[in-house]
């Protein structure tokens, strides 16, 4: 009963109507951008996909900048910006679904049915792994990088956890922890590739866990910034830009050489170019500040 209380509560959270609003705002462009794309190929579900996870990643640009200098974090409003623009690519995924049950036997409707409901997973998770990072880049260039101040901060809360120059030590491990686990999902899904049974499901579940260890790393790697500042000035520019122009980069490629799933292979690349600037960053955290 709590559990249901809380989940009502965020989703009338008041102060993430603007962040609702711009992920009703994405369904259109989704539909109707997809509708005229499609004209050029029968892969509907990655094309709209791809569509809906750009469009609510302009929109967690958005959503971002406009809640830099709120209260109200902005990774939670791009997470809200996401989650309900993902409404677009289901929708998507869903006529798809009943066109390919028209007429189909039984057993391939089951089979339309379970890649339709992998789908809609797909696009639910990257649409929200899109809408935080674009809300964590639209915050960063709201607040030129620095820190928004709130009623919770104080000199205590930022003195624990502190390394040998007072900076917040905490952070940095789950950078360490994304640097550890990419490689070992890489040449498992890549290097081994399994090919059916139990290996496949661990492949998948493993490229799901790299999505939420991608998030943990980008929010970790913002936060940090901003606590070493007055010790060391890194550029959150260059940490957080690159892996996202990685992905701008490998998505049009993708594209121009009619990948099944280009968003998936941009994501390829932001998981690949945020190893390395982690890698990069660590490296220079721990020759200014001793830490890790």
């Amino acid at each position: 009963m709590i559990a249901l209380q809380r989940v009502v509560a965020g989703a009338t959270d008041e102060r993430l109507r603007t962040a609702t609003v711009v992920g009703l705002a994405t369904i259109p462009f989704t539909l109707l951008l997809s509708s005229w794309s499609a004209n050029a190929s029968t892969d509907t579900i990655s094309i709209g996909g791809a569509i809906s996870i750009t469009s609510v990643l302009v929109g967690g640009l958005v959503v971002g900048y406009r809640y830099g200098e709120r209260p109200t974090s902005g990774r939670r409003a791009g997470k809200r910006t996401g989650l309900v623009g993902s409404i677009g690519g289901i929708l998507l995924v869903v006529v798809t679904m009943v066109t390919g049950l028209w007429g189909a036997s039984a057993g391939y409707a089951v089979a339309v049915v379970a890649v339709s409901a992998i789908a809609i997973g797909f696009v639910v998770i990257l649409s929200v792994f899109a809408g935080m990072i674009g809300a964590v880049i639209g915050e960063l260039v709201a607040t030129d990088g620095h820190a928004k101040r709130t009623s919770a901060d104080s000199p205590e809360t930022h003195s624990q956890g502190a390394d040998r120059n007072g900076v917040d030590a905490g952070h940095w491990r789950y950078i360490a922890a994304y640097v550890l686990f990419t490689p070992v999902v890489f040449l498992y899904v890549f290097g081994v590739s399994p090919d059916g049974g139990a290996g496949v499901l661990l492949a998948v579940a493993m490229l799901f866990a790299l999505v939420g260890a991608m998030i943990g790393a980008l929010v970790a790697l913002t936060k940090d910034i901003r606590s070493v500042g007055t010790v060391w000035q890194p550029r959150w520019r260059v940490y957080v830009g690159v892996p996202v122009g990685a992905y701008a980069v490998v998505y049009v490629v993708a594209t121009l050489r009619n990948s099944v799933n280009p968003s998936g292979d941009g994501l390829y690349g932001f998981a690949l170019a945020l190893w390395l600037t982690a890698v990069m960053y660590l490296n220079y955290r721990h020759r200014y500040l001793g830490t890790p």
